[in-house]
């Protein structure tokens, strides 16, 4: 009422200062209106992205994501040179690039949080790592130790983040077993790549999961801590998880769906080594086994795709 008084008392006054009455008030009303806020907010588009951004469109979840080229009506934004205020607020940050270098990530995120001014709601941020950090023989979960690399330092930093400049974060790192789907990253064109018997010799567990499932995982874990009913804070912040399908796969067994030579590899060294079946029962012993089950315990989930 006050705003409508206003202008109409200024309906006598020439032209040009009713126009710029109008144009004042509506900028002002313009920017006290707050920022919309984004749901999810993907660094890094790639092929994992890709089925983030489209299963949160099939969930009508809104969605921004990165890459270094602005491809796609992505934004375009480097995480070493690129100005934060070029990202939108969203409620959780999902990065899919290794990071070495843990004051670039924390200062990132210091940036992010103080820019958006988010200190009255939890920012959540999940890092992608790779289960090549569990390389113990037997069975390995997300408690077990890991081997150190260069992304190990970024980790373990993002998890010790409970408080970072007033603002809550939750935290996660996510170690995703081999990438595939049944379009880009076929494992069945890995095996094809093996030229002799000796290097099937050597090859015994793999580890997968499909990236509709990674997509999944990532907006269940996103509705848990973005929940307002009594599943909000059941999954616990600044932990690792592994993420597999729940299987372990015998590359010899992927083999044997091959032509020829490989399939014929594969019957010489079961005849030399003794082995009667498929999947071999001893790999479990000699070979690492990933065991993701506490992950799709917690988020109540289980695989939808496997080979």
């Amino acid at each position: 009422m006050e705003r409508s008084g206003r202008i109409l008392a200024e309906k006598n006054a020439p032209l040009s200062t009713r126009v710029t009455a109008i144009v004042a008030v509506e900028a002002v009303d313009r920017f006290a209106i707050p920022l919309e806020m984004n749901e999810i907010l993907v660094l890094g588009l790639g092929f994992v992205g890709e089925y983030i951004s489209q299963l949160a469109s099939l969930d009508s979840i809104s969605w921004k994501a990165t890459t270094t080229t602005g491809r796609l009506n992505t934004i375009k934004f480097v995480l070493e040179s690129s100005p934060v205020d070029v990202l939108p607020l969203s409620k959780t940050i999902v990065i899919t690039f290794p990071i070495n270098n843990p004051e670039l990530l924390t200062t990132f995120l210091d940036k992010y949080s103080s820019l958006h001014s988010v200190q009255s709601a939890s920012l959540n941020v999940i890092l992608f790592g790779t289960t090549s950090a569990f390389a113990n023989p037997g069975f390995n979960d997300r408690n077990s130790s890991i081997t150190p690399s260069p992304r190990t330092p970024a980790e373990d930093a993002i998890l010790k983040l409970a408080i970072a400049n007033g603002v809550k974060l939750n935290t996660s790192v996510i170690h995703l077993a081999g990438l595939y789907d049944n379009k880009i990253r076929k494992p069945l064109d890995w095996v094809k790549r093996i030229d002799s018997k000796n290097k099937l010799a050597e090859k015994s567990t793999l580890h997968l999961i499909h990236g509709w499932d990674i997509a999944r995982v990532i907006l269940r874990i996103h509705g848990l801590w973005t929940s307002s009913t009594s599943e909000a804070n059941t999954f616990e912040s600044g932990q690792r998880w592994i993420l597999t399908d729940l299987r372990v796969y015998d590359w010899w067994e992927l083999a044997l769906k091959c032509k020829s030579p490989l399939d014929l590899w594969v019957l010489e060294l079961m005849r030399e080594g003794n082995v009667r079946v498929l999947p071999r029962s001893g790999l479990n012993e000699i070979s690492k086994v990933l065991d993701s089950r506490e992950l799709w315990d917690k988020l109540q989930i289980v695989p939808e795709m496997h080979l």
